[in-house]
């Protein structure tokens, strides 16, 4: 492998996990985000906890894409629409694509702007099943890892 061909294939698999993470989808979830948050506050907007919100939303939204076409991969295989997306081509690896996209999914629960908008734990049915065991469990039967 020469020097000048490891920054295109570098280059050419970012594009692909990016693709992964539909980008065209988490800009309008994080206007909506926003608009929510804006309209929710009250007195003086606080920009710290919006950024760390829409960050956060950010990762979740981004995982959880990744993870979708992680699981339907079979499928848009066979669609002409879909076929060339990164894991039906082949571009990224179907392991791959699963340990991307939890590793985005679960970053909310590190992530400290987050926690100012999770239920109670009262009122979370999933406080013991983060979310990405759940994704694990639903995504373990469609991925062949």
């Amino acid at each position: 492998m020469t020097n000048s061909t490891f920054p295109q294939m570098l280059s050419s698999k970012l594009r692909d996990y990016c693709t992964l993470t539909k980008p065209e989808v988490n800009l309008l979830i994080l206007m909506t985000t926003s608009a929510g948050y804006y309209l929710a506050s009250h007195g003086p907007l606080n920009t710290g906890r919006l950024i760390s919100t829409l960050v956060g939303t950010l990762l979740v939204a981004s995982g959880t894409a990744t993870l979708n076409q992680g699981m339907e991969r079979i499928w848009d295989g066979k669609m002409r629409r879909t076929a060339s997306r990164p894991l039906p081509s082949e571009k990224v690896r179907a392991r791959e694509a699963f340990v991307f996209g939890t590793l985005f999914a679960d970053f909310w629960s590190v992530f400290p702007g987050i926690r100012y908008f999770r239920p109670p734990k009262q009122v979370c049915i999933t406080r013991d099943f983060p979310a990405s065991r759940q994704a694990w469990v639903a995504a373990k039967h469609a991925i062949a890892l």
